[in-house]
C-alpha cells in the first residue's frame, strides 16, 4: 500500500477514474490525495463533484486539499443562501464577480440542475471539511520523510524542511517551460513537486503542450501519468544543454 499524490483535474472525471484505476492495478489497498481545483473548466465538474462528496472523508482511503477554485465556490454558496430567492441564485453578474471566468462550468451546471437550498447546503458543508493542507510523514528503507501536500505553493513560502507537493501552476504553461519544466510532465524544484501538467488544457503540438493527469507516489516518488504522452512520443523532449 502506498499514497498517491494526483495533480489539478479540473472536472475531467473520465480521466481521473482512467489514472486512478491505472494505478490500483498495481497497487489495489492504493491511497489517494487530490491537490485541489477538481472543478471547472473540464467537462464533467457535477460528475466529479458527485463523486468526490461520496469517497473523499478526511484520514480516509481518498481526500483532498483545498485549491483556489473550491475555495470561491465556498463563497459563492455563503451569498446565495443568505439569498434565498432563485433570482440570486442564477444571477450572472454575481456569479462573474464572484466565481473564476473560466466558463462558469459549475455554475451553469447548478443553475441547469435547478438545485435547491439543501444541495447548496451539502456542497458548501463537504467544502467546508477540506483541510488546507495535509502533512504526511513517510518511512522507507533509508528514513522518514516529512511532506506537505497543499494547492497554491506561495502558501508554503519559508518551508524549507519539508518536501512539498502542490499543483495550481500548470507545467504547460510559459512561464514553467521558460524555467526549466518540461510541458505534461512533473516538475521538481528543490524542495518543491509541481504536479499540475495542464491536463485540461490539452495537447498542442505547435504550442508544445502536452497537457497529462499526474500522480507521484510518496514511498518512491515514482511518476504516474494518465496519457503518458512521452512514452508514445519521446520526440517531444527538449534537448538538454550540456553541462
Amino acid at each position: 500500500m502506498a499514497t498517491y499524490v494526483v495533480g489539478d483535474i479540473h472536472g475531467c472525471f473520465r480521466e481521473w477514474i482512467g489514472l486512478k484505476s491505472k494505478i490500483e492495478r498495481t497497487d489495489e489497498n492504493a491511497e489517494f490525495i487530490l491537490v485541489g481545483d477538481i472543478l471547472d473548466k473540464g467537462p464533467h465538474s457535477l460528475e466529479m463533484l458527485k463523486w468526490a462528496m461520496e469517497k473523499i472523508v478526511p484520514g480516509s482511503k481518498y481526500q483532498m486539499v483545498l485549491g483556489n477554485h473550491e475555495t470561491e465556490k465556498i463563497n459563492w454558496l455563503k451569498y446565495v443562501l443568505k439569498h434565498q430567492d432563485k433570482e440570486a441564485w442564477n444571477n450572472r453578474d454575481i456569479a462573474r464577480n464572484m466565481l473564476s471566468a473560466d466558463g462558469y462550468e459549475f455554475y451553469k451546471v447548478c443553475c441547469a440542475k435547478n438545485f435547491t437550498g439543501d444541495d447548496w447546503n451539502s456542497i458548501l458543508m463537504w467544502l467546508e471539511s477540506l483541510p488546507f493542507s495535509i502533512h504526511k510523514e513517510i518511512e522507507n528503507e533509508y528514513r522518514k520523510v516529512p511532506y506537505i501536500i497543499l494547492h497554491n505553493p506561495q502558501d508554503s513560502n519559508g518551508i524549507t524542511e519539508t518536501l512539498i507537493i502542490h499543483g495550481h501552476i500548470p507545467t504547460t504553461l510559459d512561464k514553467c517551460k521558460n524555467e526549466g519544466a518540461i510541458p505534461g510532465k512533473i516538475w521538481i524544484q528543490g524542495n518543491r513537486i509541481n504536479i499540475d501538467c495542464g491536463l485540461v488544457y490539452g495537447v498542442s503540438k505547435k504550442q508544445g503542450l502536452y497537457g497529462d493527469l499526474a500522480a507521484i507516489c510518496l514511498e518512491d516518488l515514482q511518476e504516474i501519468y494518465y496519457y503518458n504522452h512521452y512514452l508514445k512520443h519521446p520526440k517531444i523532449l527538449p534537448k538538454m544543454k550540456k553541462m
